[in-house]
């Protein structure tokens, strides 16, 4: 038999309240809530939004909004532009202001580290607008959208804020994964929604290993030691 214990309520006096039925509703939310709230540190709209098993923002701000006067969550307009219904751990919003500048990283669009379509609107790009899809690529730079890879890899997107060193150093990251084998070969066809041999970037993504071919740009796994690729 599970046993729940009640979270108490900031009331002078002794409240007790009956826990909740293995299996309620209310009992799976508030897990979910606290997975999240793990994850990500700070949840928004957005963010629980993005997550399928919290479905419903209303049944979750009236959930947080409990756990706020129970002191395991802080309410606050912490990102700014996002409105006042932002929560957060005890602490999380301190460490993420003191935090130092994060390293040039590629990540699965959906990585939970990768705040933009959740959290955070994306940015414009030179293309049409990323997604948070299953197999898609995108590059951050001190937490900022660099470039973007669409699953099966043969679109890229480039970000309007970005400049060319930072591009390149993006795509060289991409072709570093490659040759370690974390992703498999690319063929990128297009790039902000034109064919990608009438790109301006053609230098960017040779001096990343990227081979011109009919269709685009492509790259392969370089064996060690030598500029081959398989």
């Amino acid at each position: 038999m599970r046993v729940r214990v009640a979270r108490p309520l900031p009331v002078g006096g002794a409240r007790w309240a009956a826990p909740p039925e293995p299996g309620d509703e209310s009992t799976r939310l508030l897990d979910a809530l606290e997975l999240e709230l793990a994850r990500y540190g700070l949840l928004t709209r957005g963010s629980v939004m993005t997550e399928p098993q919290t479905p419903s923002f209303a049944d979750a701000y009236r959930l947080l909004s409990r756990m706020e006067e129970s002191g395991a969550t802080r309410r606050g307009y912490f990102v700014t532009g996002l409105g006042g219904a932002q929560f957060a751990t005890p602490g999380a919003v301190d460490r993420l202001r003191t935090a130092p500048a994060a390293p040039m990283r590629l990540l699965a669009a959906c990585d939970p580290v990768n705040p933009y379509g959740a959290a955070l609107e994306w940015p414009a790009t030179n293309g049409h607008r990323p997604a948070r899809k299953a197999g898609a690529l995108v590059v951050l730079d001190d937490a900022k959208p660099v470039c973007y890879v669409e699953r099966g890899a043969r679109t890229l997107l480039t970000f309007t804020s970005t400049d060319r060193p930072r591009l390149a150093e993006a795509l060289r990251a991409i072709g570093a994964a490659v040759d370690a084998g974390q992703i498999g070969r690319l063929t990128i066809d297009k790039i902000d929604g034109s064919p990608a041999l009438q790109a301006d970037i053609g230098d960017e993504l040779n001096a990343a290993g990227f081979v011109m071919v009919p269709r685009g740009y492509t790259r392969r796994r370089r064996t060690p030691g030598s500029n081959r690729q398989e």
